[in-house]
């Protein structure tokens, strides 16, 4: 699968999310709900983890896909490195102007 970024918290907890999004429905769906309060309570919960569970799976997934930015940082060190080389090859300008003083 290449080189992927992974953080399992973050999976670890989007899934979670999800897991509870399902048993607060599975309870409102079987019934579990004692009053229309708790009924709206559960419906309302179920929804929202549901959402963030989402939200945070789809975000990890984009992180573990993104490009890998190594390469680019080594690319803009390398061409420091040539610009302090090239800087240390030009003459001085110290504001001498040959004539002694």
């Amino acid at each position: 699968m290449g080189n992927l970024k992974m953080r399992p918290l973050w999976t670890l907890a989007g899934a979670y999310l999800l897991y509870l999004a399902y048993q607060q429905a599975r309870l409102l769906l079987q019934g579990g709900a004692y009053t229309r309060g708790e009924g709206v309570l559960f419906a309302v919960s179920a929804v929202l983890f549901a959402a963030v569970g989402a939200w945070v799976l789809w975000r990890e997934w984009k992180y573990a896909h993104a490009p890998d930015d190594s390469e680019e940082v080594a690319d803009t060190a390398e061409d420091s490195a040539e610009f302090a080389d090239d800087s240390a090859d030009s003459p001085d300008d110290s504001g001498e102007t040959g004539d002694g003083v």
